[in-house]
């Protein structure tokens, strides 16, 4: 027999597909070199939140989704976080200004916001990967000591980082180089 835990899960995830579904088999070209609408499996995402809940139990936590599309993830996020997302496309700005997400028109090579957020989170957001190596390395860069980032599938190993510790499904960025 399911729980209600798992059926109230299920419905959630389920309305969130719908959704994405609705508004984005009309555009799914990317802009400028980006990927169109990529699905992340809402299941991880919420174990990711989770895990960032628990990470930074208490205090305001703001959460920026990087290549946020419509914002379903932002959507979300707004749960339990100040959410915010990052978006190239206008098409797809629209469309989360629509449905009353905060998503941003804005160029994650160029953003210069990044320092403002406790935990970051971005999922395949650029086809090229050169282009998504350069994103990763102006996030890293950008990031300030304490907060997280989540580079879901990302061109870079973020292992490597010197500063950057891994905490369940993020990286936390120290204030030295890890010992």
């Amino acid at each position: 027999m399911i729980g209600i835990s798992d059926l109230k899960l299920t419905v959630m995830k389920n309305a969130f597909h719908a959704l994405e579904r609705h508004y984005l088999p009309k555009h799914t070209d990317g802009v400028d070199g980006r990927y169109g609408f990529v699905p992340y499996k809402i299941d991880d995402f919420i174990e990711l939140l989770a895990e960032a809940w628990l990470l930074q139990p208490s205090g305001e936590r703001k959460f920026l989704d990087v290549g946020a599309g419509i914002g379903t993830k932002v959507l979300l996020a707004d749960v339990l976080f100040n959410s915010n997302g990052i978006e190239i496309d206008p098409f797809y700005v629209d469309m989360a200004h629509r449905l009353g997400v905060k998503v941003d028109e804005q160029n994650a090579l160029e953003y210069q916001g990044y320092s403002d957020y406790d935990f970051i989170y971005f999922f395949v957001p650029i086809k090229d990967h050169e282009l998504e190596q350069k994103l990763e390395y102006h996030i890293h860069s950008s990031m300030r000591p304490g907060s997280y980032v989540a580079p879901i599938s990302a061109a870079l190993n973020w292992d490597d980082f010197e500063d950057m510790e891994k905490q369940k499904g993020w990286y936390k960025k120290c204030q030295r180089n890890k010992s």
